[in-house]
């Protein structure tokens, strides 16, 4: 269908309350995107490009855009090195637990904070254990 056509449905009610048809914002929408900067770019060329006060926002308006491209990149970055983190984590988690499967006998399984359920393969018993410790005191480690 076209695009006007629909933009004419819609106008005329066509797509009310009680139809099935949801509508999607986005919220950084390419459109409006482009209308905006196309806006500014208008905007600064028909201003006064000899006015110090107009020299002087543009000059504040590409220094704003490196930083914001900057934090950008850097935005990414941290979210690559956080997702890299998650995948260490979970691929250490599952080499732990194998080994108290494979030194105990215990299946573990994270049920809350702080809260583990520990299932026997040779019993086919469960039990829970709660691990408490304070912020002085570090953690019982197991050293292989």
């Amino acid at each position: 269908m076209c695009l006007a056509f629909l933009q004419e449905k819609l106008a005329s009610g066509a797509f009310g309350k009680g139809s099935n048809t949801r509508v999607l914002h986005l919220r950084m929408n390419p459109e409006s995107e482009y209308h905006r900067q196309a806006a500014a770019e208008k905007a600064v060329s028909t201003a006064n490009k000899d006015d110090p006060a107009t020299a002087e926002l543009l000059s504040r308006v590409k220094e704003l855009d490196t930083e914001v491209a900057s934090l950008r990149k850097q935005q990414e970055d941290t979210h690559k090195v956080m997702a890299r983190l998650k995948a260490v984590f979970k691929e250490r988690t599952a080499v732990f637990r194998e080994a108290i499967f494979r030194l105990f006998g215990y299946r573990c399984e994270h049920t809350s904070e702080h809260t583990y359920k520990c299932i026997s393969t040779h019993t086919y018993t469960a039990c829970r254990m709660q691990m408490q410790w304070a912020w002085a005191m570090l953690p019982l480690c197991l050293v292989l």
